[in-house]
């Protein structure tokens, strides 16, 4: 917190002092303007002061205030409050460290490194590490299984918010350059994916919704095959539209959560699979980093 400066006195018949207050508070509130008191026996002016600014979203001094003075007057006292800085996310994590309360459940792949597959990368510098279905290969098949979040205590946050968050995907839609002679009619009949993913969080009755995307493929990720083919367990993502195909690179997503501003909130990116096949060929999956939840205003 910068400090404060509190103006000098005025003689008589004279002005009071005057005096900035602290300048910059680091990550902190800045200083109070200074005041100024007016002189015995004559007409004083307050002390005028500009606020302390601070930074990382922090609020400035307050402005400058002016006592009259005895047997004459006082004008009131001038200066501007400060300003707050920019850092104003609520959370954000990067993933660097794998070590920011995030877990897996389910039976996917998800797993937190650097990326040799997919992406090839983190989004965050390049060498870094990020949330992967497959950091190091193809996601497998008959996979349901998400990413969640610590809690994250939204109560207070006030309205207005947004998730966003960065991702990579490339999943199991009908490929019909695959297998040319079989997969072109294959694929005009069947436009479902096998695999693809979603973004819920958790409302303040405990249950999870799904807030992303509106649109996108049918999942398929559970199927009964009577020929012998690939069969699954029921999958919780079965028939839900989500996440399909591919993504063409890294892509950033923000999201309206304003409506799920309570103490328990928490967000999870859940992927499902079925099995690969001629037409629907093994893909990496979906990569996930820099995820943050801040006000709609902030940059």
């Amino acid at each position: 917190m910068g400090g404060d400066t509190v103006g000098g006195d005025g003689g008589t018949a004279a002005d009071g002092g005057s005096s900035a207050g602290g300048s910059t508070g680091g990550d902190g509130s800045g200083g109070s303007a200074g005041t100024g008191n007016a002189g015995a026996g004559g007409t004083g002016n307050a002390g005028s002061g500009t606020g302390g600014s601070g930074n990382g979203g922090a609020t400035g001094g307050a402005a400058g205030s002016g006592n009259a003075g005895s047997a004459g007057t006082g004008n009131a006292g001038t200066g501007a409050g400060g300003s707050g800085g920019s850092a104003c996310e609520i959370v954000k994590y990067n993933f660097d460290n794998c070590n920011d309360g995030w877990a897996n459940s389910g039976n996917a792949d998800w797993a937190c490194g650097n990326p040799t597959s997919g992406p090839g990368s983190d989004h965050t510098s390049g060498a870094g590490k990020a949330w992967s279905t497959s950091p190091t290969g193809n996601q497998s098949n008959c996979t349901d299984g998400s990413i969640e979040s610590p809690i994250i205590d939204l109560s207070s946050a006030g309205g207005n918010l947004r998730l966003r968050y960065w991702h990579w995907y490339d999943f199991r839609p009908c490929d019909p350059n695959a297998f040319p002679l079989a997969c072109n009619l294959a694929c005009a009949v069947d436009q479902d994916a096998y695999a693809g993913g979603v973004v819920e969080v958790k409302n303040s009755g405990g249950s999870w919704v799904k807030v992303s995307p509106s649109g996108g493929k049918k999942i398929e990720c559970y199927y009964v095959d009577s020929d012998g083919g690939m069969t699954c367990s029921p999958c919780a993502l079965d028939g839900v539209t989500g996440y399909a195909g591919s993504s063409g690179g890294w892509v950033q997503q923000e999201i309206d959560i304003s409506g799920y501003a309570h103490s328990q909130f928490q967000v999870r990116f859940h992927s499902a699979s079925y099995g690969s096949d001629l037409c629907h060929p093994n893909r990496a999956g979906w990569t996930v980093d820099d995820v943050r939840i801040a006000p709609a205003s902030c940059p």
